[in-house]
């Protein structure tokens, strides 16, 4: 498979300078050398690759996208190199490297790390007061320090139905493990399923006992009415927290099998951290429901319904357009997975607010629970 495809290229600076009917592939896989004598239009060459000068005859493409027409698509996935490197002098190497990740969208990528270490390179200084060879390995680092092809095969069923995916969270153009796990599965997978744990545990808690007269044995017993409640309660908050380890040490193990020091440990788990307590939240709401209702579907009706609902709201929301405003009426809003791992303050004050929600209706539900009239 060819990569590159440089077909009757043309482009005339007079007096013989330019390029000249030039034509020639690269494969897949293929280190191809450049090589020429000065003014034999090696840079021209490469300058229309990147999409910076427009051919004046014949075309060239790359991954089967237009060089010119594609530029933009085609220059966030290439690493580029110029014999001439301008940098930000008064950076150190350490924040330009910080610079390019954000403007590149690489959260939690740890490649950087292996290409330094490859390298040797220590970018704790100036760049201004690096050698040239620094230099070099520097841009080097900053060219091959992402990975395009990660999430090229979901983001293809992105392109094939943008509003399904778009509504369930699903975006394309990650360029990091970290990035991918917040495109793929914090929008939908790691929603649902903890989602559904909260409303079929938060019943079963106390409504279903209620329901069943299961709860006559506990009265029975000298224990307070709100001991019962916190520890029910307790085992709900157990539960979530359980269920987000594992889906923590699941998402670590199988980032460090399948892509070896590409998953930043610290990211990941600040933005578990942020799924605990949207989890707790929603949690919340069910024992709440659960404590309130002395029937299973009058508890499940409002703990699943209100879930449910605003789950459907925040799809409506990111399908964008009017239907957006929909996010002030779900606390799904308040989760913002990819803002979390690049340590953002609003995501952070957003999971906190979460967490308080979640304090707030487990502390109701044991006081309903407390001074509620029990049927049994």
């Amino acid at each position: 498979m060819n990569v590159i495809c440089v077909e009757h290229l043309t482009r005339d600076y007079g007096g013989g300078k330019g390029v000249f009917d030039a034509t020639f592939q690269v494969s897949q896989g293929e280190v191809f050398g450049f090589l020429g004598p000065n003014g034999a239009g090696k840079t021209t060459t490469i300058r229309h690759l990147m999409g910076f000068l427009r051919p004046q005859a014949g075309a060239c493409t790359i991954a089967g996208l237009d060089c010119w027409k594609d530029r933009a698509r085609i220059q966030a996935q290439l690493g580029y190199v110029p014999g001439e490197i301008s940098f930000f002098d008064d950076m150190t190497g350490v924040e330009y490297l910080k610079f390019l990740e954000r403007y590149r969208n690489l959260r939690g990528s740890n490649r950087k790390g292996e290409l330094l270490d490859y390298f040797q390179l220590e970018p704790k200084g100036k760049i201004k007061k690096m050698s040239k060879g620094m230099k070099q390995k520097l841009g080097l680092v900053a060219a091959l320090m992402h990975d395009p092809e990660m999430a090229k095969l979901l983001d293809s069923y992105v392109e094939l139905m943008p509003e399904i995916m778009a509504a369930v969270g699903m975006t394309a153009g990650a360029t990091s493990l970290m990035g991918f796990l917040c495109s793929y599965l914090y929008g939908f997978l790691l929603l649902i399923f903890p989602m559904l744990f909260c409303i079929l545990r938060g019943n079963g808690l106390v409504a279903k006992y209620v329901d069943d007269s299961s709860m006559v044995s506990l009265m029975s017993a000298p224990v307070r009415r709100s001991t019962i409640a916190l520890t029910q309660g307790a085992v709900m908050v157990s539960g979530t927290l359980i269920l987000t380890v594992y889906i923590t040490a699941l998402e670590w193990f199988s980032g460090e099998y399948y892509f070896p020091g590409q998953l930043d440990l610290g990211e990941l788990l600040q933005v578990n951290a942020g799924l605990f307590c949207l989890h707790l939240c929603l949690g919340g709401i069910c024992f709440f429901a659960s404590c309130l209702f002395s029937e299973t579907k009058y508890s499940l009706g409002v703990g699943a319904g209100l879930s449910i609902l605003m789950y459907v709201f925040q799809m409506m929301a990111n399908m964008g357009g009017k239907a957006e405003n929909a996010k002030y009426f779900t606390v799904f809003t308040l989760f913002q997975p990819e803002k979390l791992a690049a340590g953002e303050s609003d995501a952070v004050a957003g999971a906190l607010v979460l967490l308080a929600l979640g304090i707030i209706l487990y502390g109701a539900a044991v006081a309903v629970f407390t001074r509620k009239d029990l049927h049994i």
